[in-house]
């Protein structure tokens, strides 16, 4: 999935990537849960979490050339 994202200046960059830590933090916990209430359900939750922190660092890395 690509995405374009254009920033008005480093602090709107910085804060989208507050909101995206909170948001792998927080798709983390749930994963966990879903884990414990469905131990047949296999979920790497640490390796999915580690793609999209690749995949989000990597979009991130491309649009901050822009900035």
């Amino acid at each position: 999935m690509k995405v374009s994202i254009q920033f008005k200046n480093a602090e709107e960059f910085q804060e989208l990537l507050e909101r995206a830590v909170t948001l792998l933090e927080q798709l983390q916990e749930t994963l966990q849960r879903i884990h414990e209430f469905e131990p047949e359900f296999n979920i790497d939750a640490k390796e999915l979490v580690k793609r999209f922190e690749k995949s989000l660092i990597d979009s991130m890395s491309q649009s901050y050339k822009y900035l």
